[in-house]
């Protein structure tokens, strides 16, 4: 049922409860109807532990709720969340409050129709739907359609709807589009431009002469081959990953000389990296980009690597580095405040039940639905990452990289008896060698994925245990998006694949208080002091629960006393 704004001459509502209070007292609506809206807004406000009277009828300032929340926090289906939604918009549209819907049953224009019915993918018809019924209600045709007309579309995400991110729903609306233009029969042939919002802070090496990039590439190769005899420069190598960082903090001190007037011909060696006329605005530049304070510090110490080792400057040179970075600081060691917030989650012994019971649950799901197509296989995938994760917490781009051929060492033959889970050290971001015994759940889940479902996402050869669709291993942007979004959607838990280490070591230790030697094997840190400025607060959380138990214990105990 679509409802039309109230033909009374009264002014827009300013929060939820005048809402409410229009709808419930306008009998042109069923009884039903005004009492299903009243639930569903005072749900609303409760999962917020607010009053109707606190929260505002403006639409925008809803966004930033929308956006973190899940219904699966609340304990509710995800219907039962997308009505308590529709009923919001409902009595906001009832109420003079203009609200686009995410999916609307009012009919399209006969031209917009008729390419609706020409998308045979629903995927694609559900990116385009919203513009479709937006360009159709202002009467705006589809061969009128421009970058302009998605510019007002945005605009519109953002003051009228519930969009969670109304600039991503563009950039999704635009793609679907332009890949219509290439595959539907008759579609119009306007291409639309994707708007580039990227804070650009980098630049590629191929932006600077061959030989500062040469020279780069040469530097980077002495961790990969390091000289175990030279008495200067690195004795050990190092993972990929790291190799990867000190490239891109390279890239990211190049292009901030250039932003402060150095041109980037002029950047023809590393030596040109220590302009002694621009350095210091080149820091700067660096320091109000970054949010962080260790993104412009760890570029200080790979200039101060490249300084010392590679290029052999004066003393006076890496001591201005070293100081340099004293003053530019860091945080203070251990967890992040928002790392905290986020395992504060699992304080809720129920919402650790939900994370180490998900990979289960995601198996008998992929089973029950499973049809034998590819992507069928994609929810075990991900449920093995979890897994691995929960019993062996180590770092994406090492779980990115896991080989069925060289980590994964078997007792017996045919993939029989006891499993190992091995990474070399110098695959390790710290050169920290790894070993985990997989036991018998995580065993069961990779050989179900090894033989039932592996097969139909790449061929026999392939060593990779999680290979990509492009070839070779996923990405680690991919698998990052992918394991968070899984354990948001079946779970509410708000979790980044780095996390699960930090999990670990939290439901250990209040489990076992004090074994930071167990933690720092678990998580292959090198110095015990690294882990017990990590995680001595989560222990302390746990000390304060003791405490609290023996508190509320001794009141119990001694109620009959007074």
């Amino acid at each position: 049922m679509t409802s039309k704004p109230s033909s009374e001459p009264q002014g827009k509502p300013e929060t939820l409860a005048e809402v409410l209070d229009r709808v419930l007292h306008d009998e042109n609506l069923s009884k039903s109807r005004r009492k299903q809206v009243g639930t569903h807004l005072r749900t609303f406000a409760r999962v917020q532990g607010k009053r109707l009277e606190d929260l505002p009828s403006d639409p925008k300032a809803h966004r930033p709720f929308l956006k973190r929340f899940h219904p699966a926090k609340a304990d509710f289906s995800k219907r039962h969340w997308e009505n308590v939604i529709s009923s919001l918009r409902f009595a906001l549209h009832h109420s003079g409050i203009l609200v686009i819907a995410g999916r609307s049953r009012e009919a399209l224009s006969l031209e917009w129709q008729t390419l609706y019915d020409r998308l045979d993918d629903q995927h694609l018809r559900a990116r385009v739907s919203r513009f479709m019924r937006y360009c159709s209600a202002r009467d705006i045709y589809p061969q009128a359609v421009n970058d302009v007309t998605l510019e007002r579309f945005l605009e519109v995400l953002r003051d009228e709807s519930f969009a969670r991110e109304p600039e991503r729903a563009q950039r999704l609306t635009i793609r679907a589009w332009n890949r219509a233009v290439d595959e539907v029969l008759a579609w119009p042939s306007t291409r639309l431009t994707l708007p580039d919002r990227r804070r650009h802070v980098t630049l590629p090496l191929s932006e600077f002469p061959p030989t500062f990039a040469a020279e780069v590439e040469t530097w980077l190769d002495t961790f990969v081959r390091p000289d175990p005899l030279a008495e200067i420069g690195p004795n050990r190598q190092l993972s990929a990953d790291t190799i990867a960082g000190r490239k891109y903090q390279i890239r990211c001190f190049a292009a901030a000389l250039t932003a402060v007037g150095k041109p980037t011909q002029q950047l023809r060696e590393l030596q040109d990296l220590f302009d002694p006329e621009r350095f210091k605005d080149a820091v700067r530049y660096l320091y109000h980009h970054y949010t962080k304070r260790k993104t412009t510090y760890r570029i200080l110490q790979t200039l101060r690597l490249i300084a010392r080792d590679h290029l052999q400057l004066d003393e006076r040179v890496v001591t201005m580095l070293t100081d340099t970075a004293r003053r530019i600081g860091v945080e203070a060691p251990g967890l992040t405040e928002k790392n905290r917030q986020r395992l504060r989650q699992f304080d809720d012994t129920k919402n650790v039940a939900n994370l180490i019971h998900l990979p289960a649950r995601l198996l008998k799901k992929a089973r029950r639905l499973d049809r034998t197509r590819r992507n069928d296989s994609l929810p075990v995938q991900i449920a093995l990452a979890i897994e691995i994760l929960i019993f062996a917490p180590i770092r994406l781009g090492n779980l990115a990289r896991l080989r069925i051929d060289t980590h994964f060492h078997w007792s017996r033959a045919g993939r029989k008896g006891i499993c190992h889970l091995v990474i070399p050290a110098e695959e390790v971001k710290n050169g920290v060698p790894l070993e985990f015994p997989l036991p018998r759940d995580l065993l069961a889940l990779l050989q179900t994925y090894l033989d039932d479902y592996r097969p139909r996402l790449t061929s026999a050869d392939d060593p990779w245990l999680f290979p990509g669709r492009a070839g070779g291993h996923k990405t680690t942007t991919a698998f990052r998006s992918q394991i968070s979004k899984t354990v948001l959607e079946e779970t509410g838990l708000e979790i980044h694949p780095h996390l699960f280490r930090h999990i670990a070591a939290k439901l250990h230790l209040e489990a076992n208080p004090g074994e930071y030697e167990i933690v720092r094997r678990i998580l292959g840190h090198t110095d015990i002091r690294t882990t017990t400025n990590f995680y001595a607060g989560t222990e302390g959380a746990a000390a304060a629960r003791h405490y609290d138990r023996t508190i509320l214990g001794l009141r119990d105990r001694t109620a009959t006393m007074l």
